[in-house]
């Protein structure tokens, strides 16, 4: 027996045989994590019948792989955050009714440039995450909410916002993102515009949770090109959190949300004297904030946010299904 030749033969079997295993492995693996094209192609074939027109493309051909997160605020959270924003030289209020907590600092020790007026933080306890936080002066208060108008709706700022919104708007985004990741929160920019008086620059920016946006997370930030001066809005600061842990979630995926939206649609339809036409242009994942009923903890729940041609949009819960009214 030619043992050389038996051996080259088990060595082109077991090959074969890897080639097989790997092979069975990545389509059971495209079948769990991904949606079929032919799935896809008869999901935008009965959308189109029932008046609701999108392309192949917009619908996102793998899964959803994210779960549900849960978290705890704690007792101490404002003063971690506080300190965490002022450092140690904070001194901390509360009004009578615990309406807001108030913290004021000499200095605000996390930029990497020092502002000479005093810092404070506002603490809302409607929402233990929404905060205002200036380096001096109420008038920057004014300053967040007029750009966030400006920058959400497209109204009249009161200031002389750069006709082509930032020509380059990279360093102050980049700038920005930084600052608040030494802070422990991860964003992304949405939209941003420069003041041509000041060369402040004003963005309206969304929290981000294991790499996906958060449906109510976001702040108005105003940034002098230096360093954060002021930001108004809504932050989950994890690290001053007793702790997070998630789980797996039976949820709904792309196509049962776009078959949801067809129902829901329809409701609309048959109650509207003219008829309606509706054209997806986006379909994105996000989490969205919950609340125990005593607020003691917080669920971010996996949700998909669906866009319309019109601008509107509905974002749904994954898990139930419902629409999720900000």
């Amino acid at each position: 027996m030619n043992w050389s030749k038996v051996k080259n033969v088990l060595i082109i079997l077991m090959a074969a045989a890897d080639i097989f295993l790997g092979i069975s492995l990545a389509v059971q693996y495209r079948s769990n994590h991904y949606i079929d094209s032919d799935t896809i192609a008869s999901t935008v074939e009965l959308l189109q019948d029932g008046g609701i027109a999108v392309a192949p493309e917009v619908i996102p051909a793998k899964k959803s792989s994210a779960g549900v997160i849960i978290g705890k605020p704690g007792e101490g959270y404002h003063k971690s955050v506080a300190l965490l924003l002022l450092g140690e030289e904070g001194i901390s209020s509360q009004t009578p009714t615990g309406e807001i907590h108030s913290v004021s600092s000499a200095g605000y020790k996390a930029s990497s440039a020092p502002v000479s007026e005093s810092a404070s933080a506002e603490f809302f306890s409607y929402d233990p995450f929404t905060l205002r936080w200036t380096s001096g002066g109420t008038e920057l208060y004014n300053y967040a909410e007029a750009a966030s108008d400006y920058l959400y709706n497209g109204g009249t700022a009161p200031f002389n916002v750069e006709s082509e919104e930032i020509t380059q708007p990279y360093n102050a985004e980049r700038d920005i993102v930084r600052h608040f990741k030494k802070l422990g929160v991860t964003l992304s920019v949405i939209s941003i515009v420069r003041d041509a008086n000041t060369g402040r620059y004003a963005a309206v920016c969304r929290q981000s949770f294991s790499g996906l946006p958060s449906v109510q997370c976001e702040v108005t930030v105003i940034y002098d090109g230096n360093t954060v001066i002021c930001f108004s809005g809504v932050l989950i600061f994890e690290s001053c959190c007793e702790g997070q842990s998630s789980y797996r979630a039976d949820s709904y995926d792309q196509v049962n949300i776009l078959f949801m939206e067809k129902d829901y649609l329809d409701e609309r339809r048959e109650n509207a004297d003219t008829e309606l036409e509706h054209r997806v242009t986006y379909l994105n994942e996000e989490y969205c904030v919950n609340w125990s009923s005593d607020r003691s903890t917080y669920y971010l729940i996996p949700a998909w946010r669906v866009g319309y041609s019109d601008g509107s949009s509905r974002v749904r819960n994954a898990v139930t299904g419902s629409i999720f009214a900000l």
